[in-house]
């Protein structure tokens, strides 16, 4: 995802950079179009929530892929809540996609995997996340692991995402759970995009991306019912 923006971000134009911007930080392109749609005519509003809600959309995306490398029986279960959610943005995506007036192209503002420094610290958080997890499920049960999902999914759906996935695959805790856990996470992530934009991005923004998420996490939400 970061060579892909690197490669295409600036070249491609704003579609592109949502898309792959997505594969490697839906959050950093939220946090990167917040701050410019501040800086930018109104005109660019739209171009923004494109890129946000594209970037999210691809989120889901790639967590579907983190489970099927991990444990490939979660996919069948987690198709329908990611499925929906991601439907749906892709809907929001397509109506912004006619409505932007303009093609701007933007860069992501991304910082190098390749360094230790990143590598570590996703190293120690996935560790820290794998560990709370264990001892929520041991002393608080299920609703344990629900909460820690709840709580790792605001800062990164990656880690979690691993570790419900590993869980279940060492039968630590059911399909069920485990998935319930990735789509809590994923909503809690989601919910972190309307946040950052809330905090810093422009007013036209801010009732765009208000409405996309909205639809977005009410999809998620009634999905769970089918889990």
């Amino acid at each position: 995802g970061y060579i892909l923006v690197k490669i295409y971000g600036t070249n491609k134009g704003i579609t592109m950079t949502g898309l792959v911007g997505g594969l490697a930080s839906s959050t950093a392109v939220a946090v990167t179009f917040s701050e410019k749609s501040k800086k930018y005519s109104k005109k660019l509003t739209n171009a923004f929530t494109l890129i946000i809600v594209l970037a999210t959309t691809t989120m889901f995306l790639r967590v579907l892929f983190e489970v099927l490398v991990i444990n490939n029986k979660l996919v069948s279960k987690l198709i329908i809540p990611l499925g929906l959610m991601a439907i749906v943005g892709t809907l929001f995506s397509i109506y912004f996609y006619r409505a932007k007036k303009s093609s701007n192209k933007h860069d992501v503002d991304l910082k190098s995997p390749f360094t230790l420094k990143p590598a570590l610290k996703f190293a120690v958080f996935f560790t820290f996340i794998l560990f709370i997890s264990k001892l929520a499920l041991l002393y608080l049960g299920t609703k344990g692991v629900y909460l820690a999902s709840i709580f790792s999914g605001l800062a990164d759906v990656d880690a979690i995402t691993l570790s419900m996935a590993n869980l279940a695959k060492n039968n630590l805790i059911s399909d069920k759970v485990a998935t319930t856990a990735v789509t809590l996470a994923v909503l809690s992530n989601t919910f972190v995009k309307a946040a950052i934009v809330y905090l810093w991005g422009s007013e036209d923004l801010k009732k765009k991306i208000t409405i996309v998420v909205s639809m977005i996490m009410l999809a998620g939400f009634v999905s769970l019912i089918f889990l």
